[in-house]
């Protein structure tokens, strides 16, 4: 092969390799205009809202917690931010906000659940674990343990009440018939017709043997095993 012959096939091979790189050029540009001619029409505006997991919580109040960011891009909606204006809905315990590509967001709420009924003036506050009160009723529903309790003071007592009760033995449980907190640290509970103090729900195992035992003892109206190894007893 000559020199001429080399020169050429090497022209050649340089002219192979700049249209390759015009094709790619072009290739991006068009992606890239394409990309921006959606974002400039508004392709991925948020226009769409979906909301799941509502019960007690109106679907329209969430919406309306996300309808400040409807018409602004998708990828500069901040979900984090939603989510947590979200969880500021008093039955909202958590949220989570995902983007559904091209325009919509996914709201995924996951309400409050009472756990007690709380006695009140007109009825019963069904109350969370956290001490908020989720709906309140008349009538305390039979599958939710009454506990009275200061919620405003905060959900200690009431967090207290609920462990000592779900630790229960049978024996007490079963005739159990009132149960009230006025602090973490001074759980009462009316068994078998006896006052009970129970104190704290500390050492429970051990009290509920002491209380088991003294329930056979005669003319006892009052059962003090907040100190289990000494307990007091009066009539």
């Amino acid at each position: 092969m000559t020199v001429v012959d080399l020169r050429r096939r090497h022209h050649r091979q340089l002219r192979s390799a700049a249209k390759a790189g015009l094709v790619v050029v072009v290739a991006l540009g068009l992606v890239a205009g394409t990309g921006a001619a959606a974002w400039l029409t508004g392709w991925f505006d948020l226009d769409e809202i979906a909301v799941r997991g509502v019960q007690r919580t109106a679907e329209a109040d969430v919406e309306q917690v996300v309808a400040p960011q409807v018409g602004r891009p998708l990828p500069t909606v901040d979900v984090v931010a939603l989510e947590v204006a979200i969880e500021q809905l008093p039955l909202v315990a958590d949220a989570s906000v995902r983007r559904a590509w091209p325009s919509g967001v996914d709201v995924v709420v996951r309400e409050r659940v009472p756990v007690a009924a709380v006695p009140t003036a007109g009825g019963f506050d069904l109350s969370d674990d956290q001490g908020v009160v989720v709906e309140t009723v008349v009538t305390a529903p039979a599958d939710l343990p009454v506990v009275t309790t200061d919620l405003a003071a905060g959900p200690a007592g009431l967090t207290a009440a609920l462990t000592v009760l779900s630790g229960l033995p049978p024996e007490l449980a079963d005739t159990l018939t009132a149960t009230s907190a006025n602090s973490a640290a001074d759980v009462r509970l009316v068994i078998s017709g006896r006052d009970v103090r129970w104190g704290t729900p500390d050492e429970s195992s051990a009290k509920a043997r002491v209380v088991i035992a003294l329930l056979g003892v005669p003319d006892v109206g009052l059962i003090d095993v907040s100190a289990p190894a000494a307990p007091v007893t009066r009539p």
